[in-house]
């Protein structure tokens, strides 16, 4: 949600999303400088940007602690994720849309989501670890150090 509105009082939440049933299913730790923790204790995570996104570091971090992904296809965000394999894409500013990926999300079976998030931390592991971040640098520096020969 964008804009200036403070969302941190349990009243604004409650209203916001029209019930009682928030604190039953969401929980706001507030910022965190170590999350991995409470993400290996999520079954999703989401990234649902509108605005300034480029790779979402958060989208990967979610990935390498097990969690398939919602994003938005604002940006870069969707290429971080394969849908239906590690992750599901939602149109930017769609609550309808959002309102049915979740139910059909609420379908899969304790086997699927276990099978997304094994692919989300393979994914974030092979393509998100600093292994493959200093080999892709290495490529990049290589290909202009050998342009500008």
């Amino acid at each position: 949600m964008g804009g200036d509105t403070d969302y941190s009082d349990m009243a604004t939440r409650l209203e916001r999303c029209r019930g009682d049933w928030l604190p039953k299913q969401v929980t706001f730790t507030g910022f965190m400088s170590e999350p991995y923790r409470a993400l290996l204790n999520a079954d999703i995570g989401f990234v649902l940007s509108d605005a300034v996104e480029t790779i979402s570091f958060a989208c990967r971090e979610m990935m390498s602690a097990g969690l398939p992904i919602i994003v938005s296809d604002f940006d870069g965000l969707s290429e971080n994720i394969t849908p239906g394999m590690d992750g599901w894409v939602t149109p930017v500013g769609d609550e309808t849309a959002l309102a049915a990926l979740l139910l059909e999300m609420s379908a899969l079976s304790p086997t699927q989501l276990t099978q997304m998030k094994q692919r989300a931390r393979r994914k974030a592991e092979r393509e998100f670890g600093i292994e493959s971040i200093i080999a892709q640098t290495h490529q990049v520096y290589t290909q202009i150090m050998s342009s500008t020969d």
